[in-house]
């Protein structure tokens, strides 16, 4: 049941990222003239999917990452409660801005959150 609540933590914070950044990616790309609509949420996509496998791929190298960077005292148990908040209060602050009209990376708040710890 753990394992379930972590994935659909990890999903949430997944999809706030794409929800929040591939907009803004797209809205600079055509502001600029630099693309067409179609051609940069296109782009966007692709790149938030080949994100999704790169992050999906070098998982395990960013968990072991980040278990050895926090002070977790070597408890798997204490590290899945930490980043689970952390994932938890990423996807919530990401919602609260997106309801405020206000624009958020959801990528900076992950490492400021994991900096935290």
């Amino acid at each position: 049941m753990t394992e379930g609540i972590v994935l659909a933590l990890i999903v949430g914070v997944v999809f706030v990222n794409g929800w929040t950044d591939a907009p803004n990616a797209i809205a600079c790309a055509v502001s600029t003239g630099a693309m067409k609509y179609r051609a940069a949420a296109w782009m966007a996509g692709v790149c938030n999917l080949l994100g999704l496998l790169a992050s999906y791929f070098a998982g395990a190298l960013v968990t072991e990452t980040i278990f050895s960077l926090a002070g977790f005292g070597q408890n798997p148990s204490n590290a899945l409660i930490a980043l689970s908040a952390a994932m938890v209060s990423i996807v919530l602050f990401a919602v609260a801005a997106w309801r405020a009209g206000i624009p958020v990376s959801p990528k900076i708040n992950i490492t400021e959150k994991i900096r935290s710890i």
